[in-house]
């Protein structure tokens, strides 16, 4: 392999299965804010992008409310811990073949940055990435600015670069960053069907990342972006610009997720 090239990793839903977690956070966080709990979909719409939003979103909450349901989430999953959040059958595998090819690693997350290193420095895992970003507590950054983050601390060009992640607020970001993409459809919200109606590239497993990103890199004469198809499909602006109501559409009534 030629050069440096990055291979950035989301954590929810692609490296690590938080989705019991995240779901009875969600679940009491609504009961303790005094607000009907959230149904499946709107819980499952939940997944991707950042807490703040997803919380406003989900409850109609005004921006001091917000900070207070934020503040409640958070205290829920400190305190349950991560110790029941293990990694995705073969993410680990995968990594340490993607290292040993050469590979530089990163994890790209809106889990708060804190939380979200505590997790992998409990696996007793840090040592496999290079660079690592996650949310700041002013829910500021975007994913697209973590990305860019960790593209500034390898010294990779864009082109040089894929993000792997589970959810439409990824692939978009991916799209922002012009970095290649492909979508963990064993995540909670880009199932393969979606994936193959749009032409994104995707893995069922784990396991599958390391033959996928060599294939990817493999097309030089393929242009920078390899995920948008040349002329979008309605459904795929839809899926860009309003995750929550195609992600309800594809998930109702038997989502396509991993307990």
């Amino acid at each position: 392999m030629e050069g440096k090239r990055l291979v950035i990793l989301d954590l929810d839903g692609t490296t690590a299965n938080t989705l019991p977690t995240i779901l009875e956070c969600y679940r009491l966080t609504s009961k303790k804010m005094g607000r009907p709990e959230p149904t499946h979909e709107e819980l499952m719409a939940g997944l991707g992008g950042s807490l703040y939003y997803n919380l406003k979103r989900m409850f109609g909450l005004n921006e001091s409310e917000i900070a207070e349901a934020v503040s409640i989430y958070r205290g829920y999953y400190v305190a349950m811990g991560d110790s029941m959040v293990k990694p995705f059958d073969g993410i680990i595998e995968a990594v340490e073949e993607l290292r040993s090819e050469g590979y530089l690693i990163g994890i790209a997350t809106l889990k708060y940055e804190e939380i979200a290193k505590q997790l992998i420095k409990d696996w007793k895992k840090e040592h496999l990435f290079d660079t690592f970003h996650g949310a700041d507590y002013g829910n500021v950054l975007t994913k697209a600015d973590l990305i860019g983050m960790c593209l500034d601390d390898t010294g990779c060009a864009p082109q040089d670069a894929v993000m792997i992640g589970d959810s439409p607020d990824d692939c978009r970001s991916a799209r922002k960053r012009r970095v290649h993409f492909i979508a963990a459809s064993y995540g909670y919200s880009l199932p393969k069907d979606l994936c193959i109606r749009e032409m994104i590239p995707y893995v069922e497993k784990a396991s599958e990342i390391p033959s996928k990103v060599a294939s990817m890199f493999d097309r030089r004469s393929q242009p920078t972006i390899l995920n948008p198809v040349s002329s979008p499909s309605a459904s795929y602006l839809t899926f860009l610009e309003s995750r929550t109501a195609l992600m309800v559409a594809v998930l109702s009534p038997s989502p396509t997720f991993r307990n």
